[in-house]
């Protein structure tokens, strides 16, 4: 006995302790099973014990998958809706985006963005006198958005948190990418974008677009940084030989000289280039730097920083020289500058084209302005390329000015280039 003991106390003095920090084992994964919408397109995995009923009755627009749940054990029910939004082109943007309209519209106490475990909006609201939670999570899937909304009382979304991003982790589609790729034409990746080229198109029109599409990517890089490795979905650039075949594969797509942008669509149609035409010029760099915006950050943007920046580019196809040589069009502005972009996602009010000129003006101001404007602007880019709230972003780095002075100092820019245009 005593040898026995003796053994026993020797192993114990020669096994290895437990590693620092060791944890116990994770608890087993919990069974799922799948629940798909009528036509059996989309679909996402919810926990076997939640009881799922679907009512009969219309749904929402756009919803694709309506589900009561119900926890076991009386533990409280809630619903779910997955909605399929083949416009989105970015988590990230969509969350910043709506939260100001669903808080509205939803008449909710709060709204919060929050970028984990996904990418999600949460809203406090009541109904009637219970409070409750809904949250709406985005997904992007082969360039097709999709959003799964839980509502559920408040007590109950500690309880289902967890089990809920995990449903979102599980969402599928069985539809193809989004737009459909156009049919015939030939299809090549470079530089994270896809070219779809007419088969018509003359190779050398195809080559010498791409290298001032190359061109342009150098100067927005400078400005705005790397693109990411790897884009959430396809972007894309339809090449044509004419205008007339542009029209023709999708009505509108010529614009006024064949360079137009499908932001929603994350596509631009291309012809060749006309760089002696300056309308052509124009549009050629509005829409190729609408697209890289749309690489960058993301869609939807806000909407003074794009059409501020996408009119600059404009500005300078059209006068063939960069700032502060300026188009008539620009410098005709009123006799006092507002501020355009505010706390409230920066829509133009009033006049919408007073609205756009402004903005370029001050978008002028802080990429050749004064270094405390080129500075705050970069501040500003850097928070929102790192997926902070634009409208935060704004009020931190550029609302933060003295705004009297910034107008001001728009005004002395605005002149300047009243000038050096000969007006």
């Amino acid at each position: 006995m005593r040898r026995m003991l003796l053994l026993v106390l020797v192993a114990l003095a020669v096994a290895p302790p437990p590693p620092a920090g060791a944890k116990d084992e994770p608890p087993p994964p919990v069974p799922t099973k799948r629940h798909s919408d009528p036509k059996n397109q989309h679909s996402f995995k919810l926990p076997v014990t939640w009881s799922v009923s679907t009512p009969n009755r219309k749904f929402n627009e756009g919803c694709a998958i309506y589900l009561d749940v119900e926890l076991p054990d009386g533990g409280g029910a809630f619903y779910m809706e997955l909605y399929h939004l083949p416009g989105l082109c970015a988590p990230i943007p969509q969350s910043y985006w709506e939260k100001p309209v669903l808080w509205k519209r939803e008449n909710a106490d709060d709204a919060t963005v929050a970028l984990e475990p996904l990418p999600h909006l949460r809203l406090d609201l009541h109904r009637g006198s219970e409070e409750m939670i809904r949250v709406h999570t985005y997904r992007l899937i082969r360039g097709r958005g999709f959003t799964l909304v839980a509502e559920c009382p408040a007590k109950l979304w500690p309880v289902i948190r967890d089990a809920y991003f995990a449903a979102c982790k599980t969402v599928e589609t069985r539809l193809g990418p989004w737009p459909d790729p156009p049919k015939g034409y030939d299809r090549s990746e470079k530089d994270g974008f896809t070219w779809y080229v007419h088969p018509q198109a003359k190779r050398k029109d195809v080559k010498d677009y791409q290298a001032y599409f190359r061109k342009m990517e150098r100067e927005f890089r400078k400005r705005h940084g790397k693109f990411a490795k790897e884009p959430l979905s396809e972007y894309a650039i339809v090449f044509h030989p004419s205008k007339a075949t542009a029209e023709a594969f999708l009505a509108g797509a010529g614009g006024r000289s064949g360079h137009v942008s499908h932001v929603v669509e994350r596509r631009i149609f291309a012809v060749p280039l006309m760089l002696h035409n300056p309308t052509a010029t124009s549009d050629l760099r509005l829409t190729i730097w609408g697209l890289f915006l749309a690489r960058r950050y993301g869609a939807p943007y806000p909407p003074w920083m794009y059409d501020g920046e996408t009119l600059l580019q404009y500005v300078e196809g059209s006068e063939g020289a960069p700032l502060p040589q300026a188009t008539d069009w620009l410098l005709e502005q009123p006799e006092r500058i507002e501020i355009p972009f505010t706390i409230d996602e920066g829509k133009p009010e009033g006049d919408p084209e007073v609205a756009r000129k402004r903005q370029a003006i001050y978008m002028a101001l802080f990429q050749t302005g004064p270094l405390k404007y080129r500075k705050a602007y970069k501040r500003y880019l850097r928070a929102i390329g790192e997926g902070e709230d634009w409208t935060v972003a704004a009020t931190e780095h550029l609302l933060s000015l003295d705004l009297t002075k910034m107008r001001a100092d728009a005004e002395k820019l605005l002149a300047k280039m009243r000038k050096a245009s000969g007006n």
